[in-house]
């Protein structure tokens, strides 16, 4: 199996929530995918949650260590698509991101951002849900 992760998904797992667990399970064995900015949302997501009090900085920097670990193979999306698409649907470039990326690889989306689950459906792009 192949999929596409976001950095949602990725977080939950880095951070050991809920459905950290079952995200694994559900990657196990799989080809994941995500685009080359991903290391860039989830270090930009570990300061938010440092920030925010809901994390020590010395944990954050562990987080980033055991990211470094995930068999992610990291892609490039087409740019000019994703501004497009950005634009389009009035989101992050991020976002348009991911959503190009399920897109042009044809591959189901695992993200727990129900914005991004939702725009996924409406663009006809498979999801995968995850549930405890």
């Amino acid at each position: 199996m192949r999929l596409v992760i976001d950095a949602s998904a990725v977080i939950a797992v880095l951070l050991d929530e809920s459905l950290g667990k079952r995200i694994i399970k559900v990657t196990r064995g799989a080809e994941v995918i995500s685009p080359a900015t991903l290391p860039w949302e989830v270090g930009n997501a570990l300061v938010a949650n440092v920030r925010k009090k809901r994390l020590q900085a010395d944990q954050a920097v562990e987080a980033t260590k055991n990211f470094e670990l995930m068999d992610i193979r990291l892609m490039e999306v087409n740019l000019e698509e994703s501004v497009v698409l950005a634009n389009r649907l009035n989101i992050y470039a991020y976002d348009a991101y991911v959503l190009c990326c399920a897109q042009s690889l044809k591959l189901p989306l695992l993200s727990l951002d129900t914005q991004m689950v939702q725009l996924s459906s409406e663009l006809g792009i498979r999801t995968m849900e995850v549930y405890e």
